[in-house]
């Protein structure tokens, strides 16, 4: 509440401005502002008489809140502050991707931000996903958004901030695209060509490229790495740790825990070539601009398109690296533990793009002719 002054002429005038929150629900607010009061007296009297109005609007609100439930906003920050105590707490996610959770509902939901929860109806939210497909936005996205705001849902209608019976979510269906295309990825004679020519042109990011399809490792666990993780003895490299380009800290990985990668003998081989470059560094991977910058993806794409390789991403390595092995025989859950795979559909989709599932299932399917009676047959009708 506030009475300013201020001059209209020669005339003193007062601004009379009252505004308050509901100590219930911080996003009810009430504000009123009149100017143009002669005297203070009356200007004490209109701020008694609308703060009163402000005070009774308040109630109003805070009645059908009690009857409708909180707002999307208040909700969603309820939500978040329980997964950050418990989830990330006992290690269901991590900090950084329950955040990645929070911004994506934040941007996308924001439209909702004071509306009540038990307003909010499965139209409008289509209209939401309608809105993110029109923008360009990956079907595989929008499902994990829409679980995201059902989760956030199914929170409030179980502690009681949302008067619903019925999850707004449940009847909104996207259906994620086929998968036409088959991933990018790079054969064996492609990688081996990649990293010839690499070295052989001394690019700087050579032992970069070589150290993740050696280890499968992510972009930020690459980053992170360093001389203390290499167990020579062993010949194990020990991945805890990643770096978030966007924030520009290091952190967990995105499993969310540490594992162990075998060092094979061309591995071995680079990193004892590393070791006279950056040795006397904490970290074993060169510390390129571009690298911080996070463009590791344009210079790998650039480098392939140059040298008449398949354009790929730098995440494109890592699977290079988990069909390589499953090529090689080894077992699925192997690859899974090496590389931090938790999910098995993604592993799935990396067994399917190595081929072991039908690799060979057609060997004993032979209903052309024996090769001897074939050309008895071309013979007798040369005749």
């Amino acid at each position: 509440m506030a009475i300013s002054s201020y001059k209209n002429n020669t005339e003193t005038l007062y601004k009379i401005r009252v505004q308050i929150r509901s100590s219930r629900f911080p996003s009810i607010r009430c504000s009123e502002q009149i100017s143009g009061v002669k005297s203070e007296s009356e200007a004490k009297k209109i701020e008694l008489k609308l703060l009163k109005e402000c005070q009774r609007t308040i109630s109003e609100k805070e009645l059908q809140r009690n009857i409708s439930g909180l707002s999307w906003g208040e909700v969603l920050e309820k939500w978040h502050s329980y997964q950050s105590e418990v989830c990330v707490k006992f290690g269901g996610l991590t900090q950084l991707v329950l955040d990645d959770y929070y911004g994506g509902m934040k941007k996308w939901m924001s439209r909702f931000q004071f509306m009540s929860c038990a307003d909010i109806s499965t139209f409008q939210l289509m209209e939401v996903f309608n809105e993110m497909a029109s923008a360009g936005v990956s079907s595989g996205h929008r499902l994990k958004i829409r679980r995201n705001i059902k989760s956030v849902f199914d929170f409030g209608i179980k502690n009681g901030s949302i008067r619903l019976l019925k999850n707004p979510t449940f009847d909104l269906i996207i259906k994620k695209n086929e998968e036409s295309k088959k991933p990018e990825i790079l054969t064996i004679s492609e990688i081996r060509k990649l990293i010839e020519i690499a070295f052989a042109t001394n690019h700087s990011w050579r032992h970069i490229w070589a150290m993740a399809l050696l280890t499968g490792m992510r972009n930020g666990e690459l980053f992170a790495l360093k001389w203390t993780d290499v167990d020579w003895e062993n010949k194990l490299i020990t991945v805890s740790q990643s770096y978030n380009c966007r924030l520009r800290t290091i952190s967990s990985t995105k499993a969310g825990y540490w594992r162990d990668v075998p060092i094979s003998q061309d591995c071995l081989r680079l990193l004892e070539n590393l070791k006279s470059i950056t040795g006397s560094q904490v970290f074993l991977l060169p510390r390129l601009t571009n690298w911080n910058k996070g463009i590791q993806a344009k210079v790998l794409r650039t480098f392939c398109i140059e040298n008449g390789l398949p354009s790929v991403r730098f995440h494109t390595l890592r699977a290079c690296f988990g069909t390589q092995l499953l090529r090689q025989g080894v077992s699925s859950a192997v690859v899974m533990k090496i590389a931090g795979w938790k999910d098995l559909k993604t592993m799935q989709r990396y067994i399917r793009l190595a081929g072991v599932e039908v690799s060979g299932a057609t060997d004993k399917l032979e209903i052309l002719p024996p090769e001897e009676i074939a050309a008895k047959v071309v013979s007798f009708k040369l005749r």
